[in-house]
């Protein structure tokens, strides 16, 4: 077992779980205080957890808040992490026999994996990227010395591209909110559930559609999209009660879902936004 908390943290879930200290798996601290004016909502242990989960080492977060608090503070990291199927959760304080049965959740395999999930944060982190370089371009225009540390910064994102594309590239980027088609070519075992008039109608969340994206997730992930505008309907969805990751259609371009539910025609959807599916149900 390998413990991943400040020293004092670590010392005392060693003593709590020295039982299981002969097994390959890793405990960590989700809130890492750095210094006396760390609050609990520092909650670095999830980079943690994103550095040794693709491992697939079983991987145990402890946490003093619940999923709802993480999700609200880092929704892409959150979802990231529990988006690998070796990555338990469980709230503190907690025992040994707490910890005992997420190690044996994980090996019984009794969680599926959510690869959107694990890309988003990646996308996410991404474009945040690029809009740091789309800010620092103009005055890397304006300065040679600038110029070349621009490209060397822009070239350990994108590769080895001469500069002008790489200037196109953030560009167009910048202009557009972020890379297009981050994901496509790629396949996801997602149902994906439409927001406006599918899944929400006149502000109230329709039980009935979450109830069908159960039935056809059968345990698999769900993801909840819009094509309008996502910070809101976020804040929106959360305040409704809605737990699943959201993300943007447009972000989805060129890539594949296993299932579609919506409430527009097919052939509509097709057009407006060209994400690829393998079953589309419209309601």
């Amino acid at each position: 077992m390998k413990i991943l908390a400040e020293a004092d943290t670590a010392q005392v879930l060693t003593g709590l779980f020295h039982q299981i200290g002969d097994q390959n798996c890793y405990v960590v601290q989700m809130e890492q205080r750095r210094d006396t004016y760390d609050t609990l909502q520092n909650v670095s242990g999830l980079d943690l957890v994103l550095n040794v989960a693709p491992e697939g080492t079983p991987v145990v977060m402890l946490g003093w808040m619940t999923p709802k608090m993480y999700t609200d503070l880092k929704p892409q990291e959150w979802f990231a992490a529990m988006g690998y199927p070796n990555v338990m959760f469980r709230r503190l304080p907690a025992t040994l026999e707490d910890v005992v049965s997420a190690l044996e959740e994980v090996k019984i395999g009794s969680r599926q994996s959510d690869p959107l999930a694990i890309a988003l944060l990646g996308v996410d982190q991404m474009n945040s990227t690029v809009r740091v370089l789309n800010h620092d371009l103009l005055s890397a225009e304006r300065d040679s010395e600038r110029m070349i540390r621009w490209v060397e910064r822009a070239r350990a994102a994108f590769g080895d591209k001469p500069q002008a594309e790489l200037i196109s590239l953030v560009k167009d980027a910048g202009k557009l909110g972020g890379l297009p088609g981050p994901l496509t070519g790629q396949m996801f075992p997602d149902v994906c559930v439409d927001v406006e008039g599918t899944l929400l109608v006149d502000g109230q969340i329709r039980s009935e559609v979450i109830a069908l994206a159960q039935e056809k997730a059968n345990g698999g992930p769900i993801t909840v999209w819009t094509g309008g505008n996502i910070y809101d309907l976020t804040k929106q969805l959360r305040g409704l009660g809605v737990t699943h990751k959201i993300t943007s259609k447009h972000t989805m371009k060129d890539a594949t879902v296993r299932v579609v539910i919506d409430d527009q025609p097919e052939e509509a959807f097709k057009s407006n936004y060209g994400v690829g599916y393998e079953k589309y149900i419209q309601i």
